[in-house]
């Protein structure tokens, strides 16, 4: 089993940002779309098949559109411990790190090294899950949440 590079939670794990590749569309897919499904407060009343049906589709054109950076360790590049799904300068669909390695700064590492402003200010979140309600809306508070531009 992976373990976290650090045990304190205020150390930096150290990750390679890198682009996503077609090896891992199949993991980026099925963590955006279960995380999203069980954790936001808009689909969790949602049947599974409807979900699916309808959201699988929308989340594999965002894939086309966006720029996805993956974190990974140094070491083990094909692991990854973390995504950013990022249109533009302007909108934020999905961002997912590993609950291991969470707390450790690696998606503000991801958001750091990505084309996006450092406060997020103006930007668009489309996904928002109870986490992203819960711990990055208190941290970047001038992101919108706006499902609409999805």
């Amino acid at each position: 089993m992976l373990q976290p590079v650090a045990q304190d939670r205020q150390d930096i794990a150290e990750v390679v940002v890198r682009p996503m590749v077609e090896g891992d569309r199949a993991f980026v897919l099925a963590t955006w779309l279960n995380s999203y499904r069980h954790g936001a407060p808009a689909t969790r009343k949602l049947s599974t098949d409807l979900f699916y049906r309808h959201h699988h589709p929308l989340a594999e054109a965002a894939l086309t559109r966006a720029t996805v950076s993956v974190a990974v360790l140094p070491d083990t590049p094909d692991v990854i411990l973390g995504y950013l799904v990022a249109e533009g300068r302007s909108t934020v669909h999905f961002a997912y790190v590993k609950k291991a390695f969470r707390r450790m700064r690696v998606l503000t590492q991801l958001l750091e090294e990505s084309t996006l402003p450092t406060d997020l200010d103006g930007v668009a979140v489309t996904h928002g899950t109870f986490d992203f309600f819960d711990w990055a809306q208190a941290r970047y508070p001038r992101a919108i949440f706006n499902p609409y531009l999805f």
